[in-house]
C-alpha cells in the first residue's frame, strides 16, 4: 500500500510509512533539511575548531566559560531555526500523505510566516516538560539523602570499602527515582507532541496548538511516546554506526562533526515525517478525518470534524 494512503495505522506502520513517504519525496525534503540542518553543522564546525581546543588547552577558566556560553548561545538559536524549518518538513509531507505536491520553496515562506507562534509553541511545550523534568531530579536528590540520613552513609564500610550490598539498595532506589522523573516528563512530552502539525495544517495559535495537540493525543500517549521513541532509536543507531565508522578511518574532530551534521541532513525529516504521520492517524481515530478527506476527494461538502469522547 502506499505511504500516502489515509487509513489508520499502527505505530510500526507509521513509522514504515515515514520512511517510505522520505523515500518517495526525497529531493523536496533533502532541500528543506539542508536548511533546516546548516546552522547546526556551522555550530558543529564551531565546536570542533573553536570550543574543543579552549577545554583542551588548560587555559583559565574564565575563558572556558566564555566558550561554553558562546557555544550553547549558538546551539539554542541553531535549534530554534531547525524547529521552525521543520514546519516546512510538515507541510511538504501532508501534502505528499494528502495526494498533493507542494514545492519546498512554498513550504519555507509559510512556515517563515509563522515563525513566531512555532517558537512560542515549543518554548512553552519545554517549559513544561522541564518543569515535570526538575520535579523528577528533586525527588532523586531528596531520595538520595534521605537514604544517606537512614543508612548513616553506611555505603562506606570501616575499612573505607563500599558495601555491595548497601550501594545496590542505593542504586536501585535512585533509579527508581530517576524513572519516577522520566515518567513525570514523559506525559507532557507526549501529550504537545503535534503542536508543529497543528500550526503548521490548522493555523492555531502557539496556546491553541498545545490544546489541540492535548485533544488528540489524550488517551494515546503510549502509543505515541511507543512511536516517537522507536524513531529515535532507529535515528541514534544510524548516527552511532557512523560515527563508529568514521572513527575507524579518523579521530580529527572537525570530520567527526561534518560527518555528523551531513547525517542530520539526510535523516532528520523522517523524526518530522513520523509525527506529522502521527498527528493524522489520531485525527483519524477522533474526527474521521480519512471519511473527511474521501468527501472532500468525491466533490461532496465533508461533514464537520467531531472529536470523540475521550474515555
Amino acid at each position: 500500500m502506499p505511504s500516502s494512503a489515509v487509513r489508520p495505522r499502527s505505530a510500526s506502520e507509521i513509522i514504515d510509512a515515514a520512511i517510505q513517504l522520505f523515500r518517495e519525496h526525497f529531493t523536496p525534503m533533502l532541500v528543506i533539511s539542508a536548511v533546516a540542518s546548516l546552522p547546526s553543522l556551522l555550530v558543529g564546525v564551531y565546536n570542533a575548531i573553536v570550543f574543543l581546543p579552549v577545554f583542551a588547552s588548560g587555559v583559565i577558566a574564565q575563558r572556558q566559560l566564555q566558550a561554553l556560553a558562546r557555544f550553547y548561545g549558538l546551539f539554542f538559536v541553531s535549534y530554534a531555526w531547525f524547529v521552525v524549518v521543520s514546519g516546512a518538513v510538515v507541510l511538504v509531507a501532508a501534502a505528499a500523505y494528502e495526494g498533493r505536491t507542494l514545492a519546498p520553496v512554498d513550504a519555507l515562506r509559510t512556515t517563515f510566516s509563522r515563525a513566531h507562534r512555532i517558537l512560542g509553541a515549543a518554548v512553552l511545550k519545554w517549559i513544561v516538560v522541564g518543569f515535570f523534568a526538575f520535579l523528577g531530579i528533586v525527588v532523586a536528590s531528596i531520595t538520595a539523602a534521605a537514604f544517606e540520613l537512614l543508612t548513616g552513609g553506611s555505603m562506606i564500610t570501616s575499612r573505607g570499602a563500599i558495601d555491595p550490598a548497601a550501594a545496590g539498595i542505593f542504586l536501585l532506589v535512585m533509579l527508581l527515582a530517576v524513572g519516577l522523573g522520566v515518567a513525570l516528563a514523559a506525559r507532557p512530552f507526549a501529550r504537545y507532541f503535534g503542536f508543529l502539525p497543528a500550526i503548521m495544517l490548522e493555523n492555531t495559535t502557539a496556546r491553541g496548538a498545545l490544546l489541540r495537540s492535548k485533544t488528540l493525543a489524550a488517551g494515546s500517549y503510549l502509543k505515541i511516546l511507543g512511536t516517537l521513541v522507536a524513531t529515535y532509536v532507529i535515528y541514534l543507531i544510524i548516527a552511532f554506526t557512523a560515527v563508529g565508522l568514521m572513527r575507524l578511518f579518523t579521530f580529527k574532530p572537525l570530520a567527526q562533526q561534518l560527518v555528523s551534521g551531513l547525517l542530520a541532513t539526510l535523516v532528520s525529516p523522517i523524526l518530522t515525517i513520523t509525527v506529522t504521520l502521527l498527528y493524522f492517524d489520531l485525527r483519524i481515530q477522533r474526527e474521521g478525518y480519512d471519511l473527511e478527506l474521501l468527501a472532500t476527494k468525491l466533490g461532496d461538502p465533508p461533514p464537520p470534524a467531531q472529536s470523540m469522547p475521550v474515555p
